[in-house]
């Protein structure tokens, strides 16, 4: 999530809250109520496909893990750009791996 809010404050001028600041209920995780579960700020929504740039993507480890682990932002042509365990950044393309691992699309109000 660090990666995201660099991207965020220095190319798009945006101050996105800390992390800490987004409420986890782990007990009661549900991919599908996830807003009940996950409380952002005024100015950030969940949204569904299609991506846009700079769409923050929020991950999940394994399946079986109920709490995001991993974030990165998209940058275009079914690809991002996030820190990798070996790497102190990447891009990837957003494939089945990716896909099946991921939690919520985070956006920024106006983008």
């Amino acid at each position: 999530y660090g990666l995201v809010v660099l991207i965020y404050k220095y190319e798009l001028g945006i101050e996105l809250p800390d992390f800490n600041e987004l409420i986890y209920s782990k007990d009661r995780f549900n991919i599908k109520d996830r807003e009940d579960h996950i409380l952002t700020s005024k100015n950030i929504v969940w949204v569904d496909k299609p991506l846009k740039i700079y769409d923050a993507l929020v991950f999940n480890k394994t399946t079986e893990c109920s709490f995001s682990s991993h974030a990165g932002v998209y940058i275009d042509n079914n690809k991002f750009i996030h820190i990798g365990e070996r790497h102190p950044s990447l891009v990837s393309r957003l494939n089945n791996y990716w896909m099946s691992k991921l939690y919520g699309i985070m956006r920024y109000k106006g983008r």
